[in-house]
């Protein structure tokens, strides 16, 4: 197994994020809020 460097896990962080931003994409608040796959309740 190669060690990590903290470069790998900022780029972990950015393809994440990159998801969330895909995933919400196009939604309003109020949907995100009330949709039951994003918001735990």
């Amino acid at each position: 197994m190669t060690s990590r460097v903290y470069t790998d896990y900022v780029r972990d962080v950015i393809g994440a994020l990159e998801k969330c931003l895909e995933f919400t994409e196009g939604m309003q608040f109020s949907g995100f809020t009330e949709d039951e796959k994003t918001v735990l309740r």
